[in-house]
């Protein structure tokens, strides 16, 4: 569920395609693939992941002050 929410986000927000792992066996929705890329892109990506886990994280924890 956490890696779907992840690949939808950088997808939407970051134009960054990654591949969620849910229907690897042995795997789950929580891994995410990603490849490699020049420098330039692997800095995009790594911005990119920590501003949406951040959000993430954010939304869960209002979400557990509500409940």
């Amino acid at each position: 569920e956490h890696g779907v929410s992840l690949r939808n986000k950088l997808l939407e927000e970051y134009g960054i395609l990654t591949r969620e792992c849910g229907n690897k066996i042995g795997s789950s929705s929580q891994y995410l693939r990603v490849a490699s890329r020049p420098e330039s892109e692997q800095i995009h990506f790594m911005n990119a992941l920590d501003q949406v886990l951040d959000e993430l994280q954010n939304r869960k924890f209002l979400q557990q002050r509500v409940a």
